[in-house]
């Protein structure tokens, strides 16, 4: 049995198509769109009824998170904003983007990473205790190169990150140079190749010039700091499918809220629904102060979403995660200070353990 929510939103798709390709006059162009956007509005309530009074064993065969993953897998990699097709549909179609709209949420945003994105967030993350002194911590807005500064028990994962660099279009070639050792008062660093270089002692110093491209300014943000959410991203989906659970998962999710429930907007880096739980994940990659106040947003968020989400009769149980950089920011200061919160610290390391206490359970 075809589902009318699936089919109402192939026709917001049609017609979204219809108006970005046909050439029409502009009383056609407008009731083209008066049509699109009441069959949105109907799509919206078809799916509200499909979650709240279809029997779970007719939503079985059409599940509105098979839906959505396949837009999601579909939507071309970027920011998604309203008026986007893939947007609109996204929205429509998902369980926890439609439930949170219920409950006074309107979302503003989503991004989608790239699988280049990803590709470079595997890799930082992965090796993120010997990447986070010499690439982190670099300025990536200067215009025109990087240079980095490690030892040699780096070395491996420096040389793996610089030709990724390269091979995305984000660097156009890079120099590797030791100190001058044999004239202590020489302050010149010498050339060496990456043979050589793997020869020389764990503690050499070493620098990498990398000649940077605008793609790799325009790319700072995620650089910086978004990749920790695309690296969660990757572990979390592919542990996710691992054990073939239903699932929604989505990155860089900004919304604003309606005045009277909360005064501020905000993002969720990572949202993910599965089966009755909604879990959100904060990432910070760089150094969180704690007197400084970096956690109280954090914390504040999640207090919020809670008393929105029990004000609002919701079902599903919140779950909040604050994901840190280990390299970067003291663990036990951290844990200490979210006590009582509600919002749990983890390390990458511990995103596939968290998975399955979550989710799998």
């Amino acid at each position: 049995m075809t589902n009318p929510a699936q089919t109402a939103e192939s026709l917001v798709a049609d017609l979204d198509r219809c108006l970005e390709v046909l050439p029409l006059v502009q009383n056609r162009r407008r009731e083209l769109t008066e049509a699109r956007n009441l069959a949105r509005a109907l799509a919206v309530e078809l799916r509200h009824f499909d979650s709240t009074h279809v029997p779970l064993e007719l939503r079985a065969a059409n599940s509105g998170s098979t839906v959505a993953n396949e837009i999601w897998a579909n939507a071309n990699a970027g920011v998604l904003r309203p008026g986007d097709s893939s947007f609109e549909r996204l929205v429509t179609a998902s369980a926890p983007l439609q439930k949170l709209f219920l409950n006074g949420f309107d979302i503003t945003s989503i991004e989608k990473f790239s699988s280049a994105d990803l590709s470079l967030a595997n890799l930082v993350g992965a090796n993120i205790e010997d990447l986070t002194q010499p690439w982190l911590r670099t300025n990536k807005t200067k215009p025109g190169s990087l240079v980095m500064t490690f030892r040699g028990r780096q070395l491996k994962a420096m040389l793996r990150l610089v030709e990724l660099l390269n091979r995305l279009g984000l660097g156009e070639g890079h120099s590797l140079r030791h100190p001058n050792y044999r004239d202590k008062k020489s302050s010149d660093w010498i050339g060496v190749t990456p043979k050589r270089a793997r020869q020389m002692h764990e503690n050499t110093r070493f620098r990498i010039s990398l000649r940077t491209t605008d793609e790799f300014r325009r790319r700072a943000p995620f650089l910086d700091g978004d990749w920790l959410n695309g690296f969660a991203y990757s572990v979390m989906s592919d542990h996710l499918r691992r054990h073939a659970i239903d699932h929604e998962l989505y990155t860089n999710v900004s919304y604003t809220a309606a005045p009277d429930l909360m005064k501020l907007g905000g993002e969720f880096d990572l949202l993910a629904q599965a089966g009755d739980t909604l879990a959100v994940v904060e990432c910070k990659a760089g150094r969180l102060d704690i007197e400084r106040g970096d956690l109280d947003q954090v914390c504040s968020k999640t207090d919020a979403l809670q008393k929105i989400l029990d004000r609002m009769g919701c079902d599903l149980e919140l779950r909040s995660f604050l994901l840190i950089n280990p390299a970067s920011s003291p663990r036990d200061e951290i844990e200490s200070a979210l006590e009582g919160t509600g919002v749990i610290a983890i390390a990458p390391g511990e995103l596939r353990q968290t998975v399955e206490s979550v989710f799998v359970r």
